[in-house]
């Protein structure tokens, strides 16, 4: 068995630097040019990044409320203080006729934290709450961030921290980076990419619970125990049941990442490993989550391997005592995209969504959907980033009940501090 050596870093810097590492040289090699289909889609930039207290650099997909509001993080400026670059903002877009009004909701100031190390988009509950990560700040001696809360009231937005993470050697893990996912009874759960228990420090899933007195009560629900199991999580879904679908970057059998499940039953939560990639043909290296269809199937990504080393979407099915894997589409890193780096967002029909930080036919990353046609997954790129006004890199995509879609790029734009957009079919 193949181990990578493991280093106790900052693991996002690490993710950010090796996905950048294969941009260069793999954009270098593969120019192939993929006929993506004629679609008709209409691009729109809704905001403009200014820097400042307009905030800049968003790094996670955006939320969208019943009413059409748009919500999301930047990762740098805004108003607060204790940052060089400022400490980054939570904003809210409003669609007013044609046009799109933001308005700065919270500014982060040190050591609040900051979003800028939290790759997942923000949760709403049904009293306009909204819950999200930062994995630095809080706890001024570890600084590994913490998960908050943000309540609307007539006076402004209050920042309430509802767990502050201890560190790399303490039991409750460090550096959430996922974001938190938010089940019926309220409870949010999510992942921590370092730390924990297990003795190898290899990062933990969470379990927050709201107690009567507005305080909030952690308990681990899973440390990683060893190398096979997979280390360091970055992603974390759940399906209709309530299970938990959690994706390790690395370890496994192979030492290119595992999707592993979790599922309650008794009050106690067993782990399953369904899948560990094998590097190859088969993809590395899973940043981002898994979703599951109504019949049970996961849909993913990862961010290295498959035929053209620059990633590829893939499917799980489950079978009688294991889980099947196939590939959904391979990417070149040319017109295509490469590099996925979201998690994928699913339509009523089973299609797929998601972006890409690299190719397009500008270099600057994509958006696709994939459709099956006659049993073939095809792939259409309905919009590939200039780099100008549009934007550059994006960060993902959520999609409405009416199909249209909202994203964030992280630079680019007439001030080059990122763009909100939307994408209509």
């Amino acid at each position: 068995m193949q181990t990578l050596a493991v280093e106790p870093e900052d693991n996002f810097m690490r993710y950010r630097r090796f996905l950048f590492s294969l941009v260069a040289p793999m954009l270098v090699l593969i120019m192939v040019v993929i006929s993506s289909g004629a679609q008709a889609s209409k691009f729109k930039v809704l905001h403009t990044f200014a820097g400042g207290n307009d905030g800049e650099a968003p790094t996670a997909p955006p939320t969208l409320d019943r009413a059409g509001n748009v919500y999301g993080t930047t990762a740098e400026a805004g108003n607060g203080t204790g940052c060089t670059n400022g400490c980054g903002t939570v904003f809210q877009l409003q669609p007013f006729g044609m046009q799109w009004r933001e308005r700065i909701l919270y500014s982060f100031s040190d050591p609040s934290g900051s979003p800028i190390y939290s790759n997942g988009p923000l949760v709403l509950d049904a009293n306009g709450k909204l819950y999200g990560t930062s994995a630095q700040g809080g706890d001024l001696s570890c600084n590994c961030g913490f998960v908050y809360e943000l309540v609307r009231s007539s006076t402004g937005w209050t920042e309430n921290v509802i767990h502050t993470f201890l560190g790399s050697n303490a039991a409750d893990g460090s550096n959430p980076y996922s974001g938190v996912v938010r089940d019926k009874a309220g409870n949010l759960y999510g992942t921590t990419n370092d730390g924990g228990n297990s003795g190898t420090q290899w990062g933990t899933v969470f379990e927050l619970t709201p107690n009567a007195d507005g305080t909030w009560t952690e308990s681990i629900i899973y440390g990683f125990p060893t190398y096979t199991q997979g280390i360091f999580p970055y992603a974390l879904t759940m399906d209709a049941k309530g299970n938990l679908y959690v994706t390790a970057s690395q370890g496994g059998v192979y030492g290119n990442g595992t999707i592993i499940k979790l599922a309650l039953s008794g009050g106690v939560w067993t782990e399953t490993t369904l899948y560990a990639f094998t590097g190859g043909d088969n993809g590395s290296f899973p940043f981002t989550g898994a979703v599951p269809d109504v019949a049970g199937n996961l849909y993913g990504t990862t961010s290295s391997g498959g035929d053209d080393t620059v990633g590829n979407v893939f499917k799980l099915t489950p079978a009688k005592g294991y889980w099947n894997f196939s590939t959904v589409y391979n990417f070149t890193g040319g017109h295509d995209g490469g590099l996925p780096n979201s998690t994928l967002t699913m339509d009523q029909a089973g299609d797929l969504y998601g972006t890409t930080q690299a190719g397009g036919a500008y270099q600057y990353g994509t958006v696709y959907k994939l459709a099956l046609s006659s049993g073939k997954w095809v792939e259409t790129v309905l919009h590939s980033f200039t780099g100008g006004s549009d934007g550059a890199y994006p960060a993902g995509i959520v999609l409405d009940s009416s199909g249209n879609l909202f994203g964030t790029a992280n630079s680019g734009g007439a001030h080059n501090f990122g763009t909100v957009f939307e994408i209509t079919p």
